[in-house]
């Protein structure tokens, strides 16, 4: 029997092809988390309906994720508790009167992802969100753009398992 180097290649390229399927770019979640509850998060700030955005925000990207099932209090495997520490708007560039040019927003954030049937804390951090702005008009724009980023944050904290 006669074996050609066509053969032998496009096998050992079909066993490679094969072998990379199950490779995934998503994060590996917490073992023992399948699903999480993220309750509105504690506002220490002064803004109109940052918590609820927030909010929205996060369970938006959890959901587009799909690696953890979202759920109330009482049946999740882990819960995100979070409080919105503070807002801070600062001048990030100015012009030569040195009059602000441009505003950078932020919002401070800590967090506590834990393990709700053993109580141990998976992690807890701070996160600092911004925008950028130039007009009090954009100011909500750039709010929208820190609460983004601090849901992106969130969601890679948690299903990276760290």
């Amino acid at each position: 029997m006669r074996c050609n180097y066509s053969t032998i290649f496009f096998i050992f390229l079909f066993i490679l092809v094969m072998s990379c399927f199950h490779y995934s770019f998503t994060g590996t979640p917490t073992p023992g988390i399948n699903s999480i509850a993220i309750p509105i998060f504690e506002d220490r700030s002064s803004e109109y309906r940052l918590k609820e955005k927030l909010n929205e925000s996060l369970v938006n990207k959890f959901l587009k994720d799909n690696s953890l099932k979202i759920t109330s209090i009482d049946k999740a495997d882990g819960i995100i508790n979070g409080v919105i520490t503070r807002v801070l708007d600062k001048p990030s560039s100015l012009e030569k009167t040195e009059r602000a040019r441009q505003f950078e927003l932020h919002i401070y954030l800590d967090v506590t992802f834990k393990n709700k049937k053993t109580g141990k804390i998976i992690f807890q951090k701070s996160f600092d969100g911004f925008g950028i702005y130039s007009d009090l008009s954009e100011r909500d724009k750039s709010i929208d753009e820190a609460v983004e980023k601090l849901a992106t944050d969130v969601l890679n904290n948690v299903i990276s398992g760290w």
